[in-house]
Formats: structure tokens, C-alpha cells, sequence
């Protein structure tokens, strides 16, 4: 039996070991057991569920930097990135025309059960690390990157899914690692275990991929959130259409529902936000109409002020989601 049918059976008896813990009524502890502990995507790893023949191999979005190459410097002080032009709310890469007014009058599509998970928190990048500062330093595993989870983006992660659920969202936090060791097919990988949670949970409604960006190769680059009461990154939502030759439909559900969250953002804090970057690639956002990319911070800023900013993030989404829930009004 190849890896490829060792992760399909191992996944369909996943399945029915949670139909089994339904059936007793179990479910709810059995998931949550998932979430905390990120155990579906280890297993997947395990189970070395590599890239699956024939899916197009996805690529940095046009216009993304590149992944730093050169390690971090001791005592290296990064430059604040400049802010972007009054009023610019997107910066298109694609050849789609894109109307925001009219995108925001058709309203949300997606709809969050009452019951079981609603969102889903992934890290196709999982080993993404920050400035290592003093209290924040870690082992790296390559140039600004670590397998070290409490430093690395899954931490950022562990934050915003803290916060959603504080508010009453039922979230569930894929902390496995899918970029290492090997950087190539890392968003082939992170779509087999998207797909198998959406196996398991398919009222999931929103797959947030949240990644750390990287913003020039001269220069170390920093974003900050001016209006933030602490010292915060900012956050950039990315959104990609499939215009690369992968099918992707619903890329205009996508990009509703981020820039809803994206002027809740601009509400609570007007600087959190870096316009959001609408692609060419699709980064897997086929796989529901409420999947996003969430860039927090830069490889200049430290763990804490990603942290911080995905909690103000939190803070500005939760309430748009919980909007969504089966039987509200959108």
C-alpha cells in the first residue's frame, strides 16, 4: 500500500471513529480534543500524505517577496514599513475587474452553524518565525523560521483562536506542521488536511491560513498599527482567484467576507490593516466560499506585536462572523 492509500484509509477510519463517538454523543469532547492538540494534521504528516499527483502546484502570489533567505542579524534594528496612500483599500495583481462597492452591496454568503466548529485556523507556512528579541529567541530551523510552535506563526494562531472562541465562536486550530521539512508542496499538504477536516466537520464555514509575510531582502521591514493602545504589526488579508489556471468559482465569496473584515478592522483600529492583496494563485481558497490568507506582521516584527495584533484582529472579526451564524440576519 503507497503513503498516498495509507492517509485515505487512515483518514476514513478517522471518520468512523468520530461517527462511533457521535453515535455515544461524544462528539463535542472528541473534537475539541482535535483542536487543542492539532493531532489530524501530525497524523497526516505521519502518515507522509505528500503532494497528490495531478494537483497544480501552487507558487508565491505575483507581487509576494520571496522567503528571506539570510538568518537574523544580532542586534539588527528593523524600519517601520511605509504606510501605503490615503484610501488604498486593495492592491489588485489580477486582470479581474473588481467593483468594491458592488461586491459589498451583495452581502455575505457564508453561513456559521449553531452547532460543532465553525472556523478553521491553518498554517500552510507553520514553521514562519519574528525578530528573535530577548525572551523571544529560538532555535531556528532555517532563516527565520523555527519547528518551535510557542515561537513560531502556530503561536499567533493559538492567540487568535484564543480570542474568537472568547467570544463565542467554536474554532478549531490545525497546529501541524506543513512546511517543513521540506518548504516545497507545503500548500499541497495543508489541502489534504484542510480536506480531511472538512471531512470530519463539514459545517466548518471559514479556513483562515494564517501566515507571517516577509517584505524586502536588503532591508529588514516591520509593520506597525500607529493607532494600536500597545505596540502592534499590522495584518494584511490575501485572496486568490485561481486566474493562474487552477479552478476556483467562489473567489468573490472570498473576497466579500475579507473585506468585511477587513473595514471591521479599519473601525476598531484604522491603521491594523495593510490593504488587502487580491492574486492570482488560490492558496487553497477553493475549498470553501470563507477561506482567506491572514499575513500578521513581518519577519521584522516580534512575537508579541503579532501577538498583539491578532488580537485586535480578533477583536474586529468576531463579530462579523458571529453574524453569520444559522439565523441571523447579514
Amino acid at each position: 500500500m503507497d503513503r498516498r492509500s495509507r492517509g485515505l484509509l487512515a483518514a476514513a477510519l478517522a471518520a468512523w471513529t468520530l461517527l462511533l463517538f457521535a453515535c455515544r454523543g461524544e462528539l463535542g469532547a472528541l473534537w475539541r480534543e482535535y483542536r487543542d492538540s492539532g493531532a489530524l494534521g501530525e497524523l497526516l504528516l505521519m502518515l507522509e500524505l505528500g503532494p497528490r499527483p495531478g494537483v497544480g502546484a501552487e507558487t508565491p502570489a505575483e507581487g509576494e517577496e520571496p522567503a528571506p533567505t539570510a538568518s537574523p542579524k544580532t542586534g539588527e534594528v528593523p524600519e517601520v514599513l511605509p504606510e501605503e496612500p490615503a484610501g488604498t483599500q486593495i492592491r489588485n495583481f489580477t486582470a479581474q475587474d473588481v467593483d468594491l462597492t458592488a461586491l459589498r452591496a451583495e452581502g455575505l454568503t457564508q453561513r456559521l452553524p449553531t452547532n460543532g466548529p465553525q472556523v478553521l485556523i491553518i498554517h500552510t507556512h507553520s514553521t514562519e518565525a519574528y525578530t528573535p528579541v530577548p525572551g523571544e529567541e529560538y532555535e531556528p530551523s532555517d532563516p527565520w523560521r523555527t519547528t518551535d510552535p510557542a515561537r513560531s506563526v502556530i503561536r499567533v494562531g493559538d492567540v487568535l483562536a484564543s480570542a474568537l472562541e472568547a467570544q463565542g465562536l467554536s474554532v478549531v486550530h490545525d497546529r501541524g506542521m506543513y512546511d517543513y521539512p521540506s518548504y516545497d508542496g507545503a500548500y499541497d499538504r495543508s489541502q489534504g488536511a484542510v480536506e480531511a477536516w472538512l471531512t470530519l466537520f463539514p459545517e466548518i464555514a471559514v479556513v483562515i491560513d494564517v501566515h507571517r509575510d516577509a517584505v524586502g531582502s536588503d532591508r529588514l521591514y516591520k509593520t506597525l498599527a500607529r493607532d494600536a493602545p500597545e505596540s502592534a504589526a499590522q495584518v494584511m488579508l490575501v485572496v486568490g482567484t485561481g486566474e493562474n489556471g487552477l479552478p476556483h468559482p467562489r473567489w468573490r465569496e472570498n473576497l466579500k467576507l475579507a473585506l468585511a473584515l477587513q473595514d471591521a478592522a479599519e473601525a476598531l483600529c484604522p491603521t491594523l490593516t495593510r490593504p488587502l492583496r487580491l492574486c492570482r494563485e488560490r492558496y487553497n481558497q477553493h475549498l470553501t466560499a470563507g477561506s482567506l490568507i491572514l499575513e500578521v506582521g513581518t519577519n521584522g516584527n516580534t512575537l508579541s506585536e503579532a501577538e498583539r495584533a491578532a488580537e485586535l484582529f480578533a477583536a474586529a472579526a468576531g463579530p462579523v462572523l458571529l453574524s453569520l451564524r444559522d439565523g441571523k440576519e447579514v
